[in-house]
């Protein structure tokens, strides 16, 4: 037998090292939630465009287990054992069917009749398996060596049962003399688990990165009091829907808001009442704009609403409703405030699409909560660019 097992090893590093590096950008530019099963009996397109490129990539790059002869195989099949395992049967089966048409163009002649077995069986055969190991105590690269190994032999029976009935076919197998079947039968049923398990390893590695970097992505702009998106945050969305509203022509609107006298609420109940009192605040702030904005802790007892594609009487509407619901809420300790209540000054300021600039956005805001909390507080003013007024 002239199979080089360290040869063998080295061409699967290198294979991996291409699918490690496609994995990343491709995890990186569309994220990780294209990678799972669907909770519907429906296709995952963007998970089969992952392991179609994978397929393809596997297919390009083969590994060369024999040198004199020269023998060489790829890892399709754990593409399609992969794809089973993370995305389910119905995409393992488009990728088996997709599998067999990349084999016909790479190819060509009938060579993909030896392979069209395997295809469409790889899929179920590791769905059944996955099934019946889900409560084994075995550990996940166990029982994905006890899949790859039953998805190879029957490749190999396969293979072995299509050449032997279609003589047309016979003559361009693998198997048609002892040798050339000794060189790939072996390695097939060596490699295949092992690349399944390695593989398995990166996607899972990919996907775990990309879960951290996300959760440190999220308490980067999260601020940790409200639970509400903080100043970096804020900044960094109102940029994106300025540019946004610029192609599409629309208007945006900016909330500014502060607590009235919230630091006499802090001196009378302490700092824990405070906290409290920002946090309720949050949540109606969050629950009165819902998705039609972005809600941000400003700083301090600062809070800012970002309001796309809303015109200044819409804006001033939804401040309005927030200003009264803040009113006549009934925070913890407010009995024992002066005036029996919490209140809240807002600004508002909105721009077309021919004028929108962040930081005057901001600054006609800021301007606009200025006047309100000056002017008597508990009210909402809006900044009237044309006449500088309010």
């Amino acid at each position: 037998m002239n199979f080089d097992l360290i040869h063998a090893l080295h061409e699967l590093i290198a294979n991996l090292g291409v699918i490690f590096s496609f994995s990343t950008i491709f995890l990186s530019r569309f994220g990780i939630k294209h990678v799972h099963k669907s909770s519907k009996a429906k296709l995952n397109p963007p998970g089969l465009v992952f392991f179609a490129c994978l397929l393809i990539i596997t297919t390009l790059f083969p590994l060369e287990v024999s040198v004199n002869p020269k023998v060489i195989i790829d890892l399709r099949l754990s593409i399609i054992i992969l794809c089973a395992l993370y995305l389910g049967l119905l995409d393992s089966l488009a990728i088996g069917i997709f599998s067999v048409i990349v084999r016909i163009l790479f190819y060509g002649g009938l060579t993909w009749l030896i392979w069209l077995p395997t295809a469409l069986a790889a899929g179920p055969i590791t769905c059944f398996l996955q099934y019946k190991l889900a409560h084994s105590p075995l550990h996940r690269p166990s029982k994905l060596i006890i899949i790859a190994t039953a998805c190879t032999t029957f490749s190999i029976l396969s293979y072995i049962g299509v050449t032997s009935k279609v003589s047309s076919v016979y003559s361009l197998s693998p198997f048609a003399d002892s040798t050339k079947f000794m060189n790939v039968y072996f390695p097939l049923l060596l490699l295949t688990p092992i690349a399944v398990v390695l593989l398995d390893w990166v996607i899972d590695y990919l996907i775990k990165a990309h879960i951290r970097l996300n959760d440190l992505q999220e308490k980067a702009d999260i601020d940790g009091m409200t639970g509400l998106y903080n100043h970096r945050a804020f900044q960094s969305y109102l940029s994106k829907i300025l540019e946004e509203s610029r192609l599409k022509k629309t208007p945006v609107s900016l909330l500014m808001m502060d607590l009235d006298f919230f630091k006499a609420y802090n001196d009378t109940l302490g700092h824990q009442c405070g906290d409290t009192l920002l946090r309720e605040l949050g949540v109606i702030i969050h629950r009165i704009v819902r998705k039609n904005g972005v809600v941000a802790r400003y700083g301090g007892e600062e809070f800012a609403v970002i309001l796309p594609n809303t015109t200044i009487l819409n804006a001033r509407e939804i401040a309005e409703r927030i200003r009264i619901r803040v009113e006549n809420t009934r925070f913890p300790g407010i009995d024992k405030l002066h005036k029996k209540r919490v209140t809240i000054s807002i600004g508002v300021s909105s721009l077309q699409n021919n004028q929108l600039d962040k930081n005057a956005l901001i600054d006609y805001a800021d301007r606009a909560l200025y006047y309100a909390k000056h002017s008597g507080r508990n009210k909402v003013c809006v900044f009237k660019e044309r006449n500088d007024n309010y």
